[in-house]
């Protein structure tokens, strides 16, 4: 817009971060500013995000000076490149000389500096109740005003009446600590600390009111990217003091807040001590922080002392990373006391997930070193190529699991402590091994080393007796072990698991989901208590899922008698509800009618992510039983309604190996449902026509006919290139019976891939010799788009078959066709020089006509012919066959030769 009035309203109500949030083309709201409105803009711009507007490229590499040159831009240019000149002289000028390593806030755009000399404050209240922020330990944070007009944060710790009192003592020396360390820290990544009192109830600490969220809230509230060169911009201001570094020793995403401007602050420096000038830098015989987060160092450390270092602050910043694209720390589904295995093992630690960029990779890896001196300082990740490119980073979040870090911190406090079992649910837990204890200060003992092989051992027997069956020998198993231990098995149904040979998960969702008593899931949820129904494998489901996806009805009344009925209702990453996973049961829909005799028939009519509901599930997985009982519950209709792609339960019952529930939604809805498309333009037809076999083709052309076979998709597939994509053969031989062999040749829209293409690469040696039956050599001149021929198919990724037998097929037919050819230099064949047969009269129409005996070498057909007529047996035209929209006769030309005629109508 030409002024900026609007601009400055939403910024108001929205936040300004909404200024650098990209459209789909990577220009943010800065770059439109710069194009379209005047100075003013970019005055009011640079006021709310400071000097990152000048650092942003865009798309394609384009900066705000670049918007200002560029031929979009229509209002004073000359006046933008001065007030921009202007900008960022002051910004180089209220730069830290060369050679200062602590990173400071520019100056101009910075917000008015908290005053700390205030005398008097008072609680902000609402509804005659103080505003509680937050709680902190023995701690509550507390919203007050100052008598200088400032809102500010307040942490409360009561100096008695908790019942606790050697732990609260602990908690206000940790304060205290965290307070002297801030007292001289100023950043603007970390939270300013402003004065403490000391009354007689309690300890008020004073620091700056953070307006927003920490990282691990976001991720469990919204989806937002973020920004870790600010969180490492931080730490390194916190390792290059004078004094000595300063350790945070407790990073992770709770202790990382995102303030409503988009800035990031560090919090929490309860846990933080300064290293002076020593080389041990060793801290106490108690390691400080969250496991998970925790350098192996830390965990191994040699006589009575814990290697602190600002290198184990690295690494917790790296698993902080790596916590913000998966929503977990690493290894964040094990049990606390086996990341002291992995680590004392030195397994890799896991890597990030493909669609990250490869300076994200190397940016992690170089913070999760095992070796402290190879690992990086913060002052080397800042030079880091990630930190450094075009574009300042963002690390995408999708929304959290509902998963709660089952984390003892108390445990810490302490010099020698049982190991917790994370029973995930069931907070205190049992021990890995009874009687086994660990100094935690330390090196790891013997006892520890040979509770790790009991736990090796117990792995291996569970893994054995799930993929058996044994459920004799497993509810053994499960009255003997100690944790919901994480365990990679396989023997899973083909059908439900096509892809996967093996599953890593807890060993509650392996119980849930294979063919052993009942008995065996209740023992666990008795020993590891409900929580462990709703902890998640990872790829969102629950315990609960699982068994309404593989067991019965007596299965879902255990978990609503142990879980309660809010087990019922636990929805995974996909937006799938337990009656989702009922839906998919191959087995039996006890427990689909069970659930909606629970909570409801709404629940069959819930879509997920993508829209499906339970009704689709049920069509593609159930059988007629379930849909006439569906049928009976809301009605015909449901069989209608869409997914995120259109498809409705008519397509997915199209997908289903057998053609029972096709049948039955036809008889329900009619026929024409069977060519209604979907998003993409494909029909039940076509889904058919891939996955089920030649009586359902014989039945849709009963139905509606045979050029129902001829639609297509709108990226110009066929049923015939469906039936190519088939794993054998016998649909499409059936279509080019109906259809003819022109079919074979017909390209798609999207890569011109013919029906030969894609038999190369789906089906076995057996179709290409049928399809060199119907149109011979031709088949390997055919090109698609890219001048991929069928071998070529045969040689890509996508070819899914015997590709060996194939190669040798091609081979050996091409080597034949070539010894079937002429020599080289002769001609084309012509007519033997016997000479042809001599003309006669063009006969007229009767009962047949048979062409005269021809000589020994075929005459040469003469196109000049001017008159012909069908040759007739029994009074009807010699129908040879057809071809598209065409049939194909036989034909006597004046010139006495047989012909063919192909006649379109």
């Amino acid at each position: 817009k030409s002024d900026n009035s609007n601009l400055k309203w939403l910024v108001n109500e929205l936040g300004s971060d909404c200024l650098t949030v990209p459209d789909k083309y990577g220009d943010p709201a800065v770059l439109w500013a710069a194009r379209c409105q005047p100075v003013d803009s970019l005055q009011f711009i640079f006021d709310r995000i400071g000097a990152e507007m000048f650092s942003l490229k865009y798309m394609k590499g384009e900066t705000l000076v670049d918007a200002v040159e560029s031929d979009p831009c229509r209002t004073d240019r000359s006046a933008k490149r001065a007030w921009i000149s202007s900008t960022q002289r002051r910004l180089e000028a209220s730069r830290p000389p060369a050679g200062s390593s602590a990173p400071t806030a520019a100056s101009a755009g910075a917000k008015k500096q908290l005053d700390p000399s205030f005398t008097d404050w008072d609680f902000i209240l609402h509804k005659n109740k103080k505003q509680l922020m937050g709680r902190g330990g023995f701690g509550k944070v507390y919203k007050v005003v100052t008598d200088r007009n400032q809102t500010v944060a307040v942490k409360v710790l009561p100096l008695s009446g908790t019942g606790q009192s050697g732990k609260l003592q602990k908690a206000v020396e940790m304060e205290k600590r965290g307070v002297e360390i801030l007292k001289r820290l100023s950043h603007p990544n970390i939270v300013q600390f402003l004065k403490c009192e000391h009354k007689s109830d309690g300890l008020y600490i004073f620091t700056e009111l953070v307006s927003g969220h920490s990282l691990l809230e976001l991720m469990q509230r919204q989806n937002k990217p973020f920004k870790e060169s600010g969180i490492c911009s931080g730490l390194n201001f916190l390792h290059c003091q004078q004094r000595g570094a300063i350790l945070h020793r407790d990073i992770k995403s709770s202790n990382v807040m995102l303030t409503n401007e988009g800035v990031i602050k560090l919090i929490d420096f309860g846990l933080a001590r300064e290293i002076f000038n020593t080389c041990s830098l060793s801290a106490g015989n108690q390691p400080k922080g969250t496991w998970h987060f925790m350098a192996p160092e830390m965990l191994m450390g040699e006589g009575n002392s814990i290697p602190y270092s600002a290198k184990t602050d690295v690494w917790a910043f790296g698993c902080t990373v790596y916590e913000l694209t998966t929503m977990q720390p690493p290894d964040g589904n094990e049990p606390q006391q086996r990341i002291v295995i992995l680590r004392y093992g030195e397994r890799a630690m896991p890597r990030i997930a493909d669609g990250f960029s490869a300076g994200l990779k190397d940016f992690y890896l170089r913070c999760v070193d095992y070796d402290p001196r190879k690992r990086a300082d913060t002052a080397e990740l800042l030079r880091h190529s990630f930190l450094s490119a075009s574009s300042l980073q963002e690390l995408p979040t999708a929304k959290a699991r509902l998963y709660v870090y089952a984390i003892i911190e108390q445990c810490f406090e302490q010099k020698c402590v049982d190991v917790p079992d994370v029973s995930f649910g069931n907070r205190e837990g049992l021990s890995l091994c009874q009687g086994i204890r660990i100094q935690v200060g330390g090196a790891v003992s013997e006892a520890f080393k040979s509770a790790a092989g009991v736990t090796l051992k117990m792995e291996r027997k569970l893994r054995a007796t799930l993929e058996a069956g044994d459920s004799e020998e497993l509810q053994r198993l499960c009255g003997e072990v100690g944790s919901n231990i994480e365990l990679e098995v396989g023997g899973f149904d083909k059908q439900d698991f096509p892809f996967e040979e093996l599953r890593k998960m807890p060993l509650v969702h392996h119980v849930a989901c294979k063919p052993v008593r009942l008995s065996c899931l209740e023992l666990l949820i008795d020993r590891f208590g409900p929580g462990c129904l709703k902890f998640r494998n990872g790829r969102g489901e629950t315990p609960v899922h699982l068994a309404a996806q593989h067991q019965d009805e007596s299965w879902m009344k255990l978990v609503k008698e142990k879980g309660g009925r809010g087990c019922l209702r636990i929805v995974d990453r996909w937006g799938k509800r337990v009656a989702h996973f009922a839906a998919g049961n191959r087995k039996s829909n006890s427990c689909l009618k069970w659930l909606v005799k629970e909570v409801g028939s709404d629940c069959l009519t819930v879509p997920d992510k993508d829209g499906n509901m339970a009704v689709h599930l049920a069509a593609q997985h159930q059988g007629i039983e379930s849909l006439e009982w569906i049928k009976k519950q809301i009605g015909t209709d449901c069989f209608r309604l869409k997914t995120k792609s259109d498809r409705t339960a008519f397509h997915i019952a199209a997908q289903k190996s057998d053609n029972s529930n096709l049948k039955w939604l036809v008889k329900e809805l009619g026929s024409e449902c069977l060519t209604v498309p979907d998003r993409d333009g494909d029909t039940a037809v076509h889904f058919a026509t891939k996955h089920q076999g030649i009586e359902s083709l014989e039945w849709i052309k009963r139905q509606i006919g045979t050029d129902c076979f001829r639609l297509k998709s709108n990226s110009g597939t066929a049923s015939f290139h469906f039936a190519a994509q088939k794993s054998e053969g016998s649909n499409l031989e059936w279509l080019v019976k109906e259809l003819g062999s022109d079919c074979l040749t017909v390209p798609d829209c999207w890569c011109c891939d013919t029906v030969v293409h894609w038999a190369a690469q789906h089906q076995p040696v057996d179709s290409l010799q049928f399809i060199f039956d119907q149109i011979g050599a031709k088949m390997f001149s055919l090109m698609n788009m890219w001048g991929r021929t069928p071998a070529d198919a045969v040689e890509s990724r996508r070819c899914h078959t015997d590709r060996s037998a194939k190669r040798q097929w091609i081979s050996s037919t091409q080597r034949r066709l070539e010894a079937s050819q002429p020599p080289a230099g002769s001609s084309a064949p012509t007519a033997a020089s016997a000479g042809a047969a001599a003309p006669r009269p063009r006969p007229r129409a009767r009962d047949r006509v048979e062409p005269p005996p021809g000589p020994t070498s075929a005459s040469e057909l003469d196109p000049n012919f001017t008159d012909w007529d069908f040759i007739r047996q029994d009074n009807k035209k010699q129908l040879i066959g057809r071809g598209g929209f065409g049939k194909v006769y036989k034909a006597l030309t004046d010139r006495n030769q047989t012909v063919v005629s192909k006649n379109y109508h």
